[in-house]
């Protein structure tokens, strides 16, 4: 990894040294620095890319994420906001300022432009994503399950919509019949095409679960514990084998 890291610095570096104005190769030697966890070295590389080409919208972009993920959230709009002007038809501009602005007390401005996002490109994931997050944390349920239920058409080629639109039906405090059966049929949809997907299954025993088939979901809860172990994702791993014990409690003696 460290020598595919060392050969892109090289070549981005040699593009530097024949067009030193080339505000691409500065941001590609930014994103390398972020990589690499050297976010301060990245930060002067993205504004290097600025000063070389005002109109090169990705480096604000990124200047944004780097306060966003330093919580100086009207730092981070202003570079959002700065790339907007510059691409404004861009669903990724768009999207990158709403998912800042709720933060700073602009829930309905984001709402608007992720709108303006999926209207420009109905498949953008992370636009129904963060739209169906605003909803819900603002306690908005109904609205929230809309999103992911607009989301899920507009973008099928995305099973985390399935997923989490799944993970949400389930999760309410008296899911009907009916929305527990929608419930199984997405996540045993995104099963079948990601059939070794820890979360896939883990949302499938949780509907299953809902169902009242305790036996089944501590079966595919068991498989979905394993897998996430194997992928030495801890905290995935300790939130399905949580998610086993509440089960075995439950589940009829």
């Amino acid at each position: 990894m460290q020598g595919k890291f060392a050969d892109a610095k090289s070549h981005f570096e040699a593009a530097l040294a024949a067009r030193p104005d080339l505000a691409e190769a500065h941001c590609s030697l930014g994103d390398l620095a972020r990589q690499t966890r050297r976010p301060e070295e990245a930060v002067d590389l993205y504004r290097n890319a600025i000063e070389a080409n005002p109109q090169f919208g990705p480096a604000h972009s990124r200047l944004g994420l780097y306060f966003a993920e330093r919580r100086e959230y009207e730092k981070a709009e202003k570079h959002f906001r700065d790339h907007l002007a510059l691409e404004p038809e861009s669903p990724n501009a768009l999207t990158n300022l709403a998912n800042v602005l709720p933060r700073i007390g602009k829930a309905r401005e984001a709402v608007e432009l992720l709108m303006a996002a999926i209207k420009i490109d109905p498949g953008y994931v992370p636009a129904h994503r963060f739209l169906w997050q605003i909803y819900w944390s603002n306690g908005d349920t109904e609205q929230a399950i809309k999103a992911l239920r607009m989301g899920c058409r507009s973008a099928p080629q995305a099973p985390s919509l399935r997923r989490q639109l799944a993970r949400q039906l389930v999760s309410l405090p008296q899911p009907t019949p009916d929305q527990i059966s929608e419930a199984q049929s997405l996540a045993s949809q995104v099963c079948r095409e990601e059939p070794n997907d820890a979360e896939n299954l883990q949302v499938l025993a949780m509907t299953q679960a809902a169902a009242g088939d305790y036996d089944t979901a501590l079966a595919t809860a068991n498989q979905a514990a394993t897998i996430a172990a194997g992928q030495r994702n801890a905290a995935l791993t300790r939130s399905i084998r949580q998610q086993i014990e509440r089960y075995q409690q439950r589940r009829p003696r």
